[in-house]
């Protein structure tokens, strides 16, 4: 009761970061009578730097500049058909980002009387980046370093042929100099009510609305490239490749200006929700819940971007204009394992008369323009019971939902401004029970029927193109959203029984099965982009309507079960002498079975019934631990 306050600060630091990280937050709160305020705030800094040698995926592409004599020619012939996996961007890189972070809490309560209970809740969350990246990387066609072929090694991974190392000459390598500023607005307000209305009868009540704007008005980016040799080598660790060149890529000489690129991003999103529970008891005969709920999602967002300033387009100061020198450039040494010659963003933007340039509407790209709104009304109801069966306890609860969805979901598709609307509506049922054996055996059944939802991105209509090289034989990239995804379903069902050691362990064992139907997947399509039938102002550099595009989004697949069974046990080691009394271990074994179609496996075409996206067979824990 009465004022009470506090205040807390803690210092942080990142060895590579080098710098020091300080948070401080602070809390009050005060009660008069009926009346209570709380109110709180947050604030801290971080500065991060990561660096190491990554790939952006692997592709398989056809060598097309020349394979050595000294290639056998089993090997030449694999390259030049295309058949072998090669790594993508054999990236050197660094990632630093300097963080702010503010929060602020406030709540406000009123209690007339012990039945009756009033409380305002409001939030708002700031936080800013400010990023900048660096990158040695390879170019070439989708990003992949076959310039001439001069040595190459390479695995069979369960039928993927892996290039694993290899030397190429003349190949094309770039580094990338990128700065971005984004910023996350959080804004909530949220009113309560408690009631008991009755000795039998009680009521909760909510109403809510919050918003969310994400702002990222800087991604700027400045490339320079060259040619030279290069050998990759992933024998020693297969996710983070070794890179040494035929050249010094701290000399400036042989480097030259590629293209300079600016882009925009915009999303905002909101939810308003209200709901409320009722609770009945019927006594010794149990409780029934009841109640409604409404929720609205919404979500829009746009991209800005104006790409390709001296590779093809003019700029306003030296158009044309590719060499560089020490006015525009610096050599980047902030990767422990090797340095190299890069583009000053600012200041390669000020030599073409392009700093800061500023995107307007007409730079917005049409087909990656979106609005979603998603309206969700539902009713539901549950019987809680607590019965003897065979002079043994039983509880359990039975109940249902009903729930309507419409969703609406605004874009461009096929050159015209469309808006596609649809609703859905089904009931989930549940139904759990608990079987005392004995005081410390329990058995347990449950039966349910569960739904999830896509995301909102997931169901926009709305396309997203990426850059391309220009690269002879390169793929393009469309990522596409999908306004008639239908939401995933699971019916469960799942038997336990558990033994418990008097408040020291337990002992655990159960099976479940589940039906699954329409569960999201992401698949792709490779088709021209005289097919997709987008406007041909999205056809990136160097690309035209018979360029090949890997077409990427997200669908349902057919219908998958999934069994298995768990083993789970925990004890404190209270039989061990102080202090050992206080450890204690946790263990858990579980095996699952379940398996799904992959429709057109790596481009391929063909359809492959394989496990379950991200199911492990087995998996299993073993944690020791000191309280």
């Amino acid at each position: 009761d009465g004022f009470q306050g506090a205040v807390a600060g803690n210092l942080g630091t990142n060895t590579n970061a080098e710098e020091t990280n300080p948070r401080v937050a602070g809390m009050i709160s005060n009660t008069w009578g009926d009346f209570g305020a709380l109110a709180s705030v947050a604030f801290s800094q971080k500065n991060s730097s990561e660096y190491g040698s990554n790939t952006y995926r692997w592709r398989q592409v056809r060598a097309t500049n020349g394979i050595s004599d000294s290639v056998d020619a089993d090997t030449a012939a694999k390259a030049a058909a295309g058949e072998l996996w090669f790594a993508r961007g054999n990236r050197y890189s660094v990632w630093n980002n300097d963080q702010e972070r503010l929060g602020v809490t406030t709540a406000l309560q009123y209690r007339p009387s012990n039945d009756l209970k009033f409380a305002l809740e409001l939030m708002h969350g700031r936080l800013e980046n400010t990023l900048d990246e660096h990158h040695l990387s390879t170019g070439g066609a989708s990003s992949t370093a076959l310039g001439r072929i001069e040595a190459l090694d390479y695995i069979d991974n369960n039928g993927d042929l892996e290039v694993v190392k290899a030397t190429f000459s003349n190949s094309t390598i770039r580094t990338e100099n990128r700065s971005d500023y984004n910023e996350s607005v959080f804004n909530q307000i949220t009113f309560n009510t408690d009631w008991q209305i009755s000795d039998k009868l009680g009521m909760k009540f909510q109403l809510g609305t919050s918003s969310s704007d994400y702002d990222q008005p800087r991604v700027d980016k400045v490339n320079l490239t060259r040619q030279g040799g290069i050998t990759t080598d992933y024998t020693v660790d297969r996710f983070y490749g070794q890179h040494t060149y035929d050249f010094d890529p701290a000399d400036m000489a042989g480097w030259t200006v590629k293209d300079v690129y600016f882009r925009e991003d915009y999303i905002a999103t909101d939810f308003d929700n209200g709901k409320v529970d009722f609770d009945y008891s019927l006594d010794d005969a149990g409780i029934i819940s009841f109640g409604a709920n409404y929720k609205k999602f919404s979500n829009s967002g746009n991209n800005r971007e104006d790409a390709g300033y001296v590779e093809t387009k003019a700029t306003p100061l030296n158009n044309g204009v590719k060499t560089i020198s020490d006015a525009v450039t610096n050599v980047y040494s902030g990767h422990p394992y090797i340095s190299w010659v890069q583009a000053d963003v600012d200041e390669l933007q000020k030599f073409y008369g392009i700093h800061d340039l500023a995107l307007g509407e007409d730079r917005i790209i049409q087909t990656n323009s979106y609005t979603v709104e998603e309206e969700t009304s539902s009713l539901y109801s549950q019987y809680s019971w607590d019965s003897m069966i065979a002079g043994k306890t039983l509880r359990g609860s039975v109940g249902a939902r009903y729930y309507k969805t419409t969703l609406t979901s605004k874009g461009v598709s096929q050159g015209e401004n469309v808006t596609i609307e649809r609703d859905y509506s089904d009931v989930l049922p549940t139904l759990n029970l608990v079987y005392e054996l004995d005081d410390e055996l329990l058995l347990r059944f449950g039966a349910s029927k569960n739904l999830t939802r896509p995301s909102l991105n997931a169901i926009s209509v709305s396309a997203n193109v990426a850059q391309m090289t220009g690269s002879p034989g390169e793929v393009g990239k469309i990522t596409i959203g999908n306004p008639d995804l239908k939401p995933f379903e699971s019916t469960n069902f799942d038997l336990a029984l558990e033994q418990y050691f008097e408040g020291v362990g337990s002992l655990s064992g159960a099976v479940f099965w589940k039906d699954i139907e329409n569960f999201i997947v992401t698949e792709v399509e490779t088709k021209k982009f005289s097919e997709m039938g987008l406007p041909e102002s999205l056809l990136p550099n160097g690309a035209t309507v018979d360029s090949l595009f890997d077409i990427t989004s997200p669908q349902n697949s057919d219908s998958s079960t999934i069994k298995g069974a768990e083993v789970a046990f925990q004890r404190d080691f209270d039989f061990l002498p102080e202090p050992f009394n206080q450890m204690g271990m946790i263990a858990n074994y579980t095996w699952v079975e379940g398996t799904t179609l992959y429709r057109n496996v790596q481009g391929t075409g063909l359809d492959q019934v394989k496990s379950f996206p991200g199911l492990s067979k087995q998996s299993y824990n073993l944690t020791f631990y000191y309280e």
